[in-house]
């Protein structure tokens, strides 16, 4: 059975706590696609690269599913096949192929609320791809798990919120602009440390930040 993920406060280990709300908020169904077509038998070859093609009927159109639609599929097998399934994400996000690995990317934050082990170590890794549009996957995919995923991307979101590239940088602040919605003690913890910044730019940024927060929150920082 796919181990639960539970958001850790990263100064203590402990779990945070979340108002029921919040948790409903934070999920989300995965992303619709013509893979969503697929077999889960041919998602699964295709992912694996023992079905190099499979035709497939989306919106009035047949159209040709590859083994990046495959990796792009993963999280809508069954249960029990999603310790496999997590098998072939793994080895797709170190695929020579850069297409493999955005859509390994594209998959990581549906696929982390079913089995979350090593995602976001790789997600680390390839925020740093020598590839640019791998890099802008690994960003996007950093946005969109943050609010779901707080300790699981929490030193992620530290290095790139401080990123000199502008673009990635964004998409960290988005990370955690949506993360005052699910996870806003968290989003304290990240504005405290950057308000030590000697970065005049991120120290304002973070001060508007505040204004994001709940009120009790809000209140504590003033």
């Amino acid at each position: 059975m796919a181990k639960k993920y539970i958001a850790r406060d990263p100064r203590t280990g402990k779990p945070i706590q979340v108002s029921q709300s919040a948790k409903a908020d934070a999920s989300y169904e995965p992303v619709q696609g013509p893979w969503c077509a697929l077999l889960p038998s041919d998602i699964m070859s295709l992912a694996e690269g023992t079905l190099e093609e499979r035709e497939v009927r989306w919106k009035n159109d047949t159209l040709t599913m590859t083994r990046q639609h495959g990796v792009r599929g993963l999280s809508h097998v069954p249960q029990h096949m999603i310790r496999p399934a997590h098998a072939l994400l793994l080895l797709a996000f170190e695929d020579e192929q850069p297409d493999v690995r955005i859509a390994a990317l594209e998959v990581l934050p549906e696929f982390a609320v079913r089995r979350s082990d090593e995602l976001f170590d790789w997600l680390s890794v390839l925020l740093d791809d020598d590839n640019p549009r791998v890099q802008k996957a690994a960003s996007a995919a950093l946005a969109r798990a943050a609010p779901t995923f707080p300790s699981g991307v929490r030193s992620s979101l530290e290095n790139e919120l401080r990123s000199p590239s502008k673009e990635r940088s964004q998409a960290a602040w988005s990370g955690l602009e949506a993360l005052t919605k699910t996870w806003p003690d968290v989003v304290a913890d990240h504005v405290d440390s950057l308000l030590l910044e000697p970065d005049v730019h991120l120290r304002r940024r973070a001060a508007k930040m505040i204004n994001a927060m709940p009120a009790p929150i809000r209140v504590a920082k003033q």
